[in-house]
């Protein structure tokens, strides 16, 4: 593949975004095309060293922020005639409520997902408690006189759980991470029109 034609797939595979970053990827990988020209590459092998545009694409819209695709996505590409302008005023009562749930659904469910690990982390507070409290608590007997074993079993049981357990909030962090990513790099390519 030729310069030209790396160029005009990569415009049309990001038509989503704003023009002006638009511009900017474009002469970037323009720049980058000539440059490994001028080290004395033929013009495929510079375009081939990029890597493949669906690569590129995916890494444009990962580094692309949400809100900036949805701007750009819903910004009007031409002015509205009145009559547009009236039905977007008289359909207010509808859609705004609508509008509303829609972006109340999305954030509960960001915060559900989230809620887990929450409480995940909450769990394992417990078992730290626990433990701290299990050895605060044998030594306070030890210091009163009497030998308490459950005490220092508990805060044995505790720590024991303690530590596997973090590497379940590790993990469950990690995976909720990745989800989240993802959710936001299929909102993106929605709104940028691909499928």
């Amino acid at each position: 593949m030729g310069k030209q034609e790396f160029i005009k797939e990569l415009k049309g595979r990001l038509k989503g975004i704003s023009d002006k970053d638009l511009n900017e990827r474009i002469s970037f990988y323009s720049e980058m095309i000539d440059d490994l020209m001028e080290n004395g590459k033929t013009e495929e092998e510079a375009v081939s060293e990029l890597g493949s545009i669906d690569e590129i694409v995916k890494q444009v819209i990962s580094e692309t922020p949400l809100l900036s695709v949805v701007k750009e996505k819903i910004r009007p590409k031409k002015t509205m005639s009145t009559a547009e302008k009236i039905l977007i005023v008289l359909g207010f009562p509808v859609w705004f409520p609508l509008l509303i749930t829609v972006l109340a659904l999305a954030f509960t469910f960001y915060v559900l997902l989230w809620v887990g690990v929450i409480v995940v982390y909450s769990v394992e507070i417990s078992f730290i408690g626990v433990a701290f409290a299990g050895v605060v608590g044998f030594f306070a007997y030890l210091f009163g006189g009497e030998l308490n074993l459950i005490s220092i079993g508990a805060g044995l049981i505790g720590l024991g759980l303690s530590v596997p357990f973090y590497y379940v909030c590790a993990y469950l962090t990690k995976g909720t991470l990745k989800v989240s990513r993802s959710i936001a790099l299929k909102i993106k390519t929605r709104f940028m029109g691909k499928k």
